[in-house]
């Protein structure tokens, strides 16, 4: 988990695994400008102050060696409705798949609640990006449905190979890294559009090593789990959160995007 001048919003969300979620091992990787003072994690890793989400992110994963890694952020909190355990089975019984997620319900307040859209198929063609509808759906012999996609929200497990391959552009500190994160997996997984605009010189790649066997980096997506995200932007973090939008800027111009088309949906 990746904190930053949060700190009640960071205790809620590991007391929030601690409760459903026993036995995890929750490693913090914190670039406050003063270390925040948690309790209930196993790791810290202290980082200079503002490195940012992406430098945070792998930092976590190069300093541990788990066969599996759940990415959480800090304002987001585990309820009954996720299911770790059934993820991660997902995954072993798919070699192909290295992610699987769910879904994020946006919490405002009891009357102001609303489902991320952040799961999709993803197409690059020109200076447009399309995020559709998924429609590459299936079904587990339990009944679990699950489909195919190229990106979700900013929550779910990981096989370790995954990052053998893809890491987080730490150019990105906040805003666009995510995008930029699962294209990069597209393209490793043999998307041949995302491929050829990575090596371009404006992209300029983060590491990445393209899977030897196109179609073995695979993302799932699992519509009947998912987490609770509250969102609280204090002072002190919104300074440092309103940069998203330039950062999203730069992240466009690494890719030759100038527009997004997202499917939305209200469910």
């Amino acid at each position: 988990m990746k904190v930053f001048e949060r700190p009640q919003v960071a205790q809620r969300c590991i007391s929030s695994i601690r409760q459903m979620w026993p036995g995890a091992h929750i490693v913090v990787a914190d670039d406050s400008r003063k270390q925040l003072q948690l309790t209930g994690y196993d790791e810290l890793i202290r980082l200079p102050h503002d490195v940012g989400c992406s430098a945070g992110r792998n930092a976590i994963i190069q300093a541990t060696d788990h066969e599996y890694l759940v990415q959480v952020d800090d304002d987001y909190i585990f309820t009954e409705d996720v299911d770790i355990g059934r993820m991660i089975q997902l995954l072993q019984d798919h070699d192909e798949l290295v992610l699987a997620g769910c879904k994020c319900r946006h919490i405002r307040s009891a009357q102001r609640k609303g489902w991320t859209k952040y799961y999709a198929d993803v197409r690059l063609e020109g200076r447009k990006l399309t995020a559709d509808r998924p429609t590459r759906w299936e079904q587990e012999p339990d009944g679990l449905k699950w489909a195919r996609v190229d990106t979700i929200s900013n929550f779910w497990v990981a096989k370790r190979r995954l990052f053998d391959h893809v890491l987080w552009d730490e150019r990105l500190v906040i805003g666009g890294e995510h995008a930029d994160f699962f294209q990069r997996i597209q393209a490793c997984n043999g998307d041949e559009e995302m491929l050829r605009r990575i090596w371009e010189p404006c992209c300029d790649p983060a590491p990445l090593k393209v899977a030897s066997n196109p179609g073995m980096m695979q993302v799932a997506f699992i519509p009947s789990m998912w987490i609770d995200h509250r969102k609280k932007r204090p002072a002190q973090y919104q300074k440092f959160r309103a940069r998203d939008r330039t950062y999203e800027q730069v992240y466009r111009r690494m890719w030759g995007i100038s527009r997004v088309d997202r499917w939305r949906y209200r469910k």
